[in-house]
């Protein structure tokens, strides 16, 4: 079988997430991604999924608005609203410039957007979301772009389905081979700044003493949500790599060694 592979770019990776305002794509790393996206799918045969974060399309406008916490009757409402609706549409907008890049490269890029399908309960879990069309989309030899975007919410309304919980779920339900996370870090690093080079249920409590907030405006947890969710999913390895170094996220697509760290629930 054709070995499936999701990429998950991180929205630093792609935006200046620093910075709270406007939202500004990294245009020159976008580009230098996409060409070593296509490149690796010219030389693997793979089937690929892409999803991206938000960066400074989304986190500080959520940070502000509070819509990853639902909607509350001491809220303003109708605020509340026009912030989901500004949100989604700046995910659109990042969705579309990353698309663009793909597709320059010839690499067949599809925009999915997963909140328009999918929907969440207590904020963190993924209730309903049918892949039949992704499926689809991959034995077509398509490349499913998701992204991070508002959704409704059984317990509270609305919320946030954050790629971070796309990448694990869909990693289970189409058991996929492997899981790359390209971020801005070195993997993830111990207390003394060494990189870890592998991260289980048994050595994990000691690996998250190192795990420190992004300094960057992150509603979704950052990398200590980011591998406790990897962990809660069965059947799950994912590397953690730093897809700012050129052709790192190439040798992961190619299945070669690479620099990060690996997350691993499988045995």
């Amino acid at each position: 079988m054709t070995p499936l592979y999701i990429l998950k770019l991180g929205g630093g990776l792609i935006t200046e997430k620093d910075l709270p305002w406007p939202p500004t794509v990294r245009k020159a790393d976008l580009k230098r991604i996409a060409k070593e996206i296509a490149k690796a799918l010219k030389q693997s045969t793979i089937k690929l999924i892409i999803v991206h974060g938000a960066g400074n399309y989304g986190h500080p406008i959520v940070k502000q608005s509070k819509i990853h916490e639902g909607i509350q009757e001491s809220d303003n409402i109708q605020e509340k609203l026009l912030r989901l609706g500004e949100t989604q549409t700046l995910q659109n907008m990042l969705n579309t410039e990353v698309c663009n890049a793909l597709i320059q490269e010839k690499v067949p890029a599809f925009p999915y957007q997963p909140s328009s399908i999918a929907t969440m309960k207590e904020r963190h879990m993924i209730e309903e979301f049918d892949t039949s069309i992704i499926e689809g989309l991959l034995d077509l030899g398509i490349v499913p772009v998701l992204y991070g975007v508002p959704a409704l919410d059984a317990s509270q309304k609305i919320s946030i389905l954050s790629g971070d919980d796309l990448v694990p779920y869909l990693s289970q339900k189409l058991k996929a081979d492997s899981s790359i996370y390209a971020t801005r870090e070195e993997g993830v690093q111990d207390e003394e700044g060494k990189t870890i080079p592998r991260i289980t249920h048994k050595n994990y409590r000691q690996a998250s003493k190192s795990l420190q907030e992004s300094s960057a405006p992150d509603v979704t947890g950052g990398m200590e949500a980011k591998i406790a969710k990897i962990l809660q999913t069965k059947n799950m390895q994912a590397m953690i790599i730093n897809g700012n170094q050129p052709d790192t996220i190439l040798k992961a697509l190619q299945g070669k060694k690479t620099e990060g760290t690996i997350v691993d629930t499988r045995g």
